[in-house]
């Protein structure tokens, strides 16, 4: 459902930044998705920021800039931001065609679970070794 052509309103406008820190990983990793894709670009940033700011789900910013640059490039940029100017994971949008970011891009994103959600997500973006 993540990745649906169309989703009923209600449901995406139901995935807050309460709600991603309050699922089981893998649910929480999907409903980001959900949110990011198919969510109002506001809601988008907000929820993206408390993700910023949650030291167990600070991974599921990843997952919120990757599925929201498609449609807003600049502000999937602008959250990026949020990691810090030396973190490896910043690059995560100007990768080149089969580049990936280190394994360690992840390392101090949250919860183990979370950051296990998120590569599986990610699996293309982000090296496993």
């Amino acid at each position: 459902m993540s990745k649906a052509d169309v989703v009923e309103s209600d449901i995406v406008d139901s995935i807050t930044a309460k709600l991603l820190l309050q699922l089981p990983p893998p649910l929480a990793a999907s409903a980001c998705v959900l949110l990011a894709i198919h969510g109002q670009v506001d809601a988008v940033i907000e929820a993206m920021e408390r993700m910023a700011q949650s030291a167990k789900r600070r991974a599921l910013l990843l997952l919120g800039v990757y599925f929201l640059a498609d449609r807003d490039c600049h502000a999937a940029n602008r959250l990026l931001v949020l990691l810090g100017s030396s973190h490896p994971a910043r690059r995560l949008l100007a990768l080149e065609d089969e580049e990936q970011l280190p394994k360690i891009a992840l390392d101090d994103l949250g919860h183990i679970r979370i950051r296990k959600e998120v590569q599986r997500w990610l699996y293309e973006k982000i090296a496993i070794d």
